[in-house]
Order: structure tokens, then C-alpha cells, then sequence
């Protein structure tokens, strides 16, 4: 005999305003308020980011989630988290700082590849937990090509070769 809650479907999109860690242990459980829904997560629960799993606790730093409700009370199954979730740009590179190892999309943002390791440019270790997966090439720019940031204008770098980048080409 067993007894089944209605499934209820419940997702939240929006700025993360509260994290709570109910204490030190290393998978401890807490709340997250996102829109004015404070959701419970349990213990164990592990933050799923774009290339890394970690726990709760680790988000305590951070001010989309998705929860199951039980018995009315919204609680986390799986959370998503990404620094930009559904961002997505195109644009003319305008130039490359090999040394801080950015790019410069013509007339918009700077953009860096969060990458601890170094493995497609130079290492980035401030946001570590929203970094590239550098086991697989998961940077690829909209030709295919993996890519790359070099670490120097004016050597060669074989760990991002020429090859990557179709020099002067604008349209693929």
C-alpha cells in the first residue's frame, strides 16, 4: 500500500535575495529566498553550477532554482545555478587582452572565460565556482572550433593553437 502526494510543478526564476545554511556540517541544508518564496533545502542537496556540484553551504556567498512542494511547503530537488542563466551574446571581437585574458565584443561587454586551471587562457580564480569544464571542450565558438584565449600575442601558445581561431574571418 503506498499513499502519493499530487505532484504539484514548481519552478522559480529570479534574483537568489536570502541564503540560509542551518549549520557547519559540510552538506548541511538551509533556505533560499528567490521572488518572495522561501524554499526549504534539505540535507545532502547538492548545488548543481554549469561545470561543478557543491554543496549548500557553499552558496552562502551568492545573494533559478527548482523545488518539489510538500505538503505545501516548497522544497529544493534540484538547483541550478549560473551566473548569467539563458544570457547569450554575438559581436565582433574588438580585441583580445592576452594577459588578463578577456575579450572586448565591439560596442558591448568584456567578456572572460572563468576558467581556474588555465585550460583556455589564462587562469581565472575568483568565481571558481562557476568554472569551465577543462576536462571536455566546452568552449566552442559558434563555428565549432574550440576556443581559446592565447596567453601571449606574440609567441605561440600550444596549449590555444592558430588553428582554433580562423584569423580574419568574420563571418563562418
Amino acid at each position: 500500500f503506498v499513499l502519493a502526494q499530487t505532484v504539484i510543478p514548481f519552478a522559480v526564476d529570479g534574483r537568489l535575495d536570502v541564503v540560509t545554511v542551518t549549520d557547519s556540517s559540510y552538506n548541511s541544508g538551509g533556505t533560499a529566498s528567490v521572488n518572495g518564496f522561501t524554499i526549504t533545502v534539505p540535507q545532502n542537496l547538492l548545488v548543481r553550477f554549469p561545470a561543478a556540484f557543491k554543496p549548500w553551504r557553499e552558496l552562502s556567498g551568492f545573494i533559478g532554482s527548482e523545488v518539489s512542494v510538500i505538503n505545501g511547503v516548497p522544497t529544493a530537488g534540484l538547483i541550478d545555478i549560473s551566473e548569467y542563466l539563458l544570457e547569450a551574446s554575438s559581436g565582433i571581437i574588438e580585441s583580445i587582452d592576452n594577459t588578463a585574458g578577456t575579450i572586448k565584443i565591439l560596442n558591448g561587454p568584456t567578456i572572460r572565460i572563468n576558467d581556474p586551471n588555465g585550460v583556455y587562457g589564462a587562469a581565472y580564480t575568483t568565481t571558481p565556482a562557476f568554472t569551465a569544464d577543462d576536462q571536455n571542450p566546452s568552449i566552442t565558438a559558434f563555428s565549432g572550433f574550440p576556443m581559446c584565449i592565447p596567453r601571449s600575442a606574440t609567441s605561440v601558445d600550444p596549449l590555444c593553437p592558430s588553428t582554433n581561431r580562423l584569423a580574419g574571418q568574420r563571418n563562418l
